[in-house]
């Protein structure tokens, strides 16, 4: 890929979504647009039902458009299209797996805001801190622009006319919002690639971090237990409410707000924790990453996962959003970031290698020897570390005196609304 003749190979592709305070004029264009491409997606959708020969999409937007004397523009129009494409696409693969999987549906109405993409080739440009979008039809020259006046916050992010890669527009709750994709060069931080720090992730601690380099610590999970409470409250009494009634939307609306809060709540711990852990490996030369890749379905199988462990681990992202979270981070710090299988890495004794510790998630903590116990997460994570390729430093002759002194360091971390304070675990 190149950006204006540049190569971007080495070029992070971030996200930046603003909100857009909009006149009648601007909210009334914006709507047009996207009722134009939802009446295109549903063109080709239905043409899709017929045949499964994509190649004809391109010839059918190119008619569509211009039989119907559609606003959009080709490159616009084009976006939709491969959208089309890429959502039937995911269909087939996933009905490989799962036969009942349904096709792509329709956008029924145009109440529904159809989110709609532009890219930078003459559809947009960024100048003088203000972004100009050009609508309707015809040369650029000729098309008339919605203008947009950029927070400085844009500009401090580095985003300008040089960087800026696509926009896209979008509607959340009757608001409207912009979402700028732009590239950014990696730092170079140049850390010590021999230094490392393991992780295992949990459910009662999001992860429990094992290094050469520091102290080993576990970060205490929040699962917002007064919200969840809250809204399982709604719940109970909205389930006895007639539906349609009064009192029952009212309760519905209630319910969506506390779900999308807890939702937002939990992405945003998931955040802090993962820039937390970077800025340890950047504040103490650890260049390399290694966390245990945990498939989350197999935790609530097996006749030792625990009551409601479903609830813990399913929907919430704490055992696989928040590894893409630590991934792209990572890479944004030039940390080397790796995924290693943690089959059995439970069960596994970290100091003899023998597996025959007890799975069951009850148990905390395990005994190693007759002179070592240490905490289950930590003896996970020790053993991740030690399926890392190149590693010499786990693997040594005074293991026994490594896991010592990780068991009598290791310190919970837990967090408040205001900073980080250290418990003994």
């Amino acid at each position: 890929m190149y950006l204006y003749g540049i190569s971007t190979s080495n070029y992070l592709m971030k996200s930046f979504k603003l909100k857009l305070n909009l006149s009648y004029e601007q909210e009334l264009i914006l709507n047009t647009l996207s009722n134009e491409h939802r009446l295109l997606y549903n063109h080709l959708l239905d043409l899709c039902k017929t045949t499964s020969n994509f190649k004809l999409l391109q010839e059918e937007t190119k008619k569509y458009r211009t039989e119907n004397n559609l606003t959009i523009k080709y490159q616009a129009a084009q976006i939709t299209k491969n959208k089309l494409i890429n959502a039937i696409s995911g269909f087939f693969k996933v009905r490989k797996s799962n036969p009942e999987a349904k096709f792509p549906y329709r956008f029924k109405s145009w109440k529904y805001f159809f989110s709609f993409q532009y890219d930078r080739n003459g559809e947009f440009k960024i100048e003088d801190d203000n972004l100009k979008v050009y609508v309707g039809d015809g040369h650029v020259k000729n098309s008339k622009s919605l203008n947009f006046k950029l927070p400085q916050v844009v500009s401090e992010r580095g985003i300008n006319k040089d960087t800026i890669k696509t926009i896209t527009f979008k509607k959340e709750e009757n608001k409207y919002y912009c979402v700028l994709t732009y590239s950014e060069t990696p730092k170079i931080s140049n850390l010590n690639r021999d230094n490392f720090m393991s992780i295992d992730l949990g459910v009662s601690k999001i992860v429990t971090c094992y290094s050469n380099k520091i102290d080993s610590f576990g970060i205490e999970n929040n699962h917002f237990k007064k919200l969840k409470k809250t809204y399982s409250e709604i719940s109970s009494r909205l389930s006895k409410k007639v539906k349609g009634s009064k009192k029952f939307l009212k309760l519905k609306t209630k319910k969506i707000k506390i779900c999308k809060k807890l939702s937002n709540k939990n992405k945003d711990f998931q955040h802090k924790i993962s820039k937390k852990i970077i800025n340890i490996c950047v504040q103490n030369d650890i260049g390399t990453l290694v966390v245990g890749d945990i498939k989350t379905k197999n935790l609530t199988k097996g006749k030792f996962s625990f009551k409601r462990l479903n609830e813990s681990t399913q929907n919430n992202g704490t055992l696989s959003r928040f590894k893409t979270f630590l991934a792209y981070k990572s890479k944004d710090a030039d940390i080397n970031f790796e995924l290693l299988n943690e089959s059995y890495t439970s069960q596994e004794n970290s100091l003899t290698g023998i597996r025959g510790l007890d799975s069951n998630l009850k148990i905390r903590t395990v005994r190693l020897s007759s002179d070592i116990e240490i905490d289950r997460d930590l003896n996970s994570a020790i053993n991740i570390s030690k399926r890392r390729k190149g590693n010499c430093s786990i693997q040594s002759d005074n293991l026994r005196e490594q896991i010592k002194k990780s068991s009598k360091n290791y310190r919970t971390m837990y967090m408040t609304n205001e900073s980080y304070l250290y418990t003994t675990s």
